[in-house]
């Protein structure tokens, strides 16, 4: 799998007046299509005491704990399935009033997350010389073209290889190497897409707004004037009449020297 989950800990602890415990809310967002069925988040204090260990299971995003006794807790954040691993977050000390915490755990172990340009990357492939690159999420929405289907000749191409290469630094710049296609940015085909994620589940993305997203293929369709897509659930779909008619995510990627 090549999906990073995103978890989401929010805490609200109402203090009393005269009692060292406090109630503390969960908030699980899993970054994908298909949630898990149950999730189950253990609460560990550091004092070893066997009475200060909490453990709650919902089938929802939100689990509360009550009367927990401040402290600094280990958080075990376990969900159902194989794909979806234990996160533990080693150090989450209850005593203040408001908390809040931001944690993520991967669904694959080995995936790499790197920064260029300014913005997160997932590696894709490590070759000797070079890694490539692809963006977790889209980066906006934008129409193939105003009537072609052809990559080569694609008002989208254009945009990835101009006003989107120019985030990089010059430095960068020189770091990045050409695709087959002759381009510095490009988007997945259909072949590489396959290649890189395996699954439908694995194909699924959002955009920067955390919504799901179609996202543009290089490849072209099954008719003159339809462009390659993957969509919400992760289908590639070789639709007719899109190239102009909507905007689709974009989801660049890159070969780069790192």
């Amino acid at each position: 799998m090549k999906i990073t989950v995103t978890i989401l800990v929010l805490l609200t602890l109402s203090l009393p007046a005269c009692n060292k415990t406090s109630q503390v809310t969960f908030e699980i967002q899993g970054d994908f299509a298909f949630p898990f069925s149950e999730a189950t988040v253990v609460l560990e204090n550091h004092n070893g005491n066997p009475a200060n260990i909490y453990t709650r299971s919902t089938n929802t995003n939100t689990i509360t704990f009550t009367d927990i006794s401040h402290g600094t807790y280990t958080v075990s954040v376990r969900t159902t399935g194989e794909d979806y691993p234990e996160y533990t977050y080693p150090a989450l000390t209850i005593k203040k009033a408001r908390l809040q915490h931001t944690v993520s755990i991967a669904l694959n172990p080995y995936r790499e997350i790197v920064s260029l340009g300014g913005i997160e990357w997932i590696v894709l492939e490590r070759q000797k010389n070079r890694t490539l690159l692809i963006t977790p999420r889209t980066i906006g929405e934008k129409r193939f073209d105003e009537r072609n289907n052809i990559w080569d000749n694609s008002e989208i191409r254009k945009f990835l290889n101009e006003e989107f290469f120019d985030i990089f630094t010059n430095a960068e710049k020189r770091r990045i190497t050409e695709h087959i296609t002759g381009d510095k940015v490009f988007l997945l085909s259909e072949e590489e897409v396959k290649q890189y994620f395996i699954s439908e589940r694995d194909r699924v993305v959002r955009d920067s707004q955390g919504q799901f997203s179609w996202w543009w293929l290089r490849s072209s369709g099954d008719s003159g004037d339809g462009a390659t897509v993957v969509d919400y659930n992760g289908d590639i779909l070789l639709i007719s009449e899109y190239v102009n008619w909507y905007s689709f995510g974009v989801r660049p990627a890159l070969w780069v020297n790192l």
